[in-house]
């Protein structure tokens, strides 16, 4: 689990075995390199931005820079070009470089491609190096998780929370262990001063989710999973990955930046970002997805259907360009073609939560509630369901009379986001529709506390007062 982690202890910033990068190029810089390093076979598909900086360590190296090697090793890395990495790594290991430093980039090059032994071993050479240095204890943690070694990650998690009681990752990773462990009080307890510390920290929710789920309270779980779904913290990396991450060129930061614009509304300003990297590289499929994406959220539909249209000519099996298609011509109110979109993206891609929704969507404004209620039932499965999502399915429910598993619905809406008043509304417009009167004006209560001047709130007061049982109906009381 590449997660992030808190700052590191003040006590370990003076050990020398982890010095920056930029301290350790002045001792390296004249010791004569030996191996040979690898090149890219093939530079199609590679970021200009990219193959200029990978030119310029390799001439550096050429030059007699043994720095340069790592500097390289890095720039692979950070442009998710990990085989060539994790080579120049282990070419590293015979240079006069810090032998703890490339151990520790080697071990997460490794755990990235799955090979979790390998890379499990590399940390252990790191930490043989360094015993008391944290990042290097929870990755290992992480990759022991992987490789099934429970009670090993446990000794490398408490090793790092008893070094840094504050680092999240570490949390992060005893939570997991305790988790598997049966022990979901335990993962409470350890995620608790993260929480307490930073209330939107990522992750923390969804583990906390599954405590809460363990411990049979799915009301709490639900809760859990709707936080998770709007974190945005996220702490720091190591230093060392985050000066690996600097070297992310052209593409991968922008799609990073925008990403995360978007994720805190910030539409424009995603366009922004992106509206020069595509004008660039407009055949790369991140960024075409990227680029429609921000541009539906922008509302610019017809744009992003050109650019959608374009993309597809160079990616015609990407599931994600099929289920932006089937939302822009949804958007359009073109359903038909939306709905032949959106089933070829669940073909290409049938466990993809988001799909489902949309598709589900859709299905819904055809009239075609049966499968509408299907496709939604898979999406609202998923933690990061939306409440429209859930609102969706209840809406396909009630088109079919089905009052019961609408209620359900709804009331997991309301337990997921307690906040919103349509939600309760909903719920109260279901109750009232099966005859629970009673019930109803709870929920409608619940709904004008939370927003007095909602524009549904009468409407559905007066179904409310017509519902099966009350005065105004007569002779409804049997049913």
């Amino acid at each position: 689990m590449d997660s992030p982690n808190g700052a590191r202890g003040r006590r370990r910033s003076a050990l020398p075995v982890w010095t920056s990068l930029a301290l350790l190029a002045a001792a390296c810089a004249h010791a004569p390199p030996h191996p040979e390093l690898p090149r890219l076979a093939d530079s199609g598909g590679v970021d200009r931005l990219v193959l200029e900086r990978v030119e310029q360590a390799l001439g550096d190296y050429d030059r007699g820079d043994a720095q340069a090697a790592l500097e390289l090793a890095l720039v692979y890395e950070a442009n998710e070009l990990d085989a060539l990495a994790l080579r120049t790594y282990e070419a590293c290991l015979e240079l006069p470089l810090p032998a703890a430093v490339v151990q520790f980039h080697r071990g997460r090059a490794l755990a990235s491609l799955g090979r979790t032994d390998e890379a499990s071993q590399a940390f252990g050479a790191a930490i043989a190096l360094d015993a008391d240095y944290v990042p290097a204890l929870w990755r290992d943690g992480s990759v022991l998780i992987e490789a099934g070694r429970i009670d090993e990650a446990r000794a490398r998690f408490e090793r790092a929370i008893a070094l840094e009681p504050t680092n999240v990752a570490a949390r992060l990773g005893m939570a997991r262990v305790q988790l598997l462990q049966d022990d979901p009080a335990g993962a409470i307890a350890t995620l608790t001063p993260v929480i307490e510390r930073q209330s939107d920290e990522r992750f923390v929710h969804g583990l906390l989710a599954r405590a809460y789920q363990a411990q049979g309270d799915e009301a709490r779980a639900e809760s859990e999973r709707a936080l998770e779904s709007k974190a945005a913290h996220v702490s720091m990396a190591d230093p060392l990955t985050a000066e690996m991450r600097k070297r992310a060129t052209g593409i991968i930061p922008a799609v990073r930046k925008a990403n995360d614009a978007l994720a805190s509304g910030k539409r424009e300003d995603a366009l922004k970002i992106l509206e020069p990297v595509y004008e660039r590289d407009p055949e790369k499929l991140a960024i075409v997805q990227m680029m429609a994406k921000a541009l539906l959220e922008n509302g610019q539909t017809e744009r992003a259907l050109t650019v959608l249209e374009e993309g597809a000519k160079l990616h015609a099996d990407d599931y994600k360009l099929e289920l932006l298609t089937g939302i822009a011509l949804s958007n359009s109110g073109k359903l038909q073609p939306a709905l032949e979109h959106l089933q070829r993206a669940r073909t290409l891609n049938p466990s993809y939560a988001p799909t489902q929704g949309s598709l589900g969507d859709v299905l819904v404004k055809l009239g075609r509630y049966a499968e509408a209620e299907e496709a939604l039932t898979l999406a609202v499965a998923a933690p990061e369901a939306d409440l429209r999502t859930f609102l969706s399915l209840g809406q396909a429910q009630s088109k079919q009379r089905a009052w019961e598993r609408a209620i359900t619905t709804f009331t997991r809406a309301c337990e997921r986001f307690p906040q919103a008043a349509g939600s309760w509304l909903a719920l109260a417009e279901a109750q009232a529709q099966a005859g629970n009167r009673d019930a109803a004006r709870v929920s409608l209560s619940a709904a004008e506390a939370l927003n007095a001047t909602h524009p549904r709130i009468e409407s559905v007061r007066r179904l409310i007062d017509a519902s099966p049982g009350s005065p105004s109906s007569p002779g409804n009381e049997a049913r």
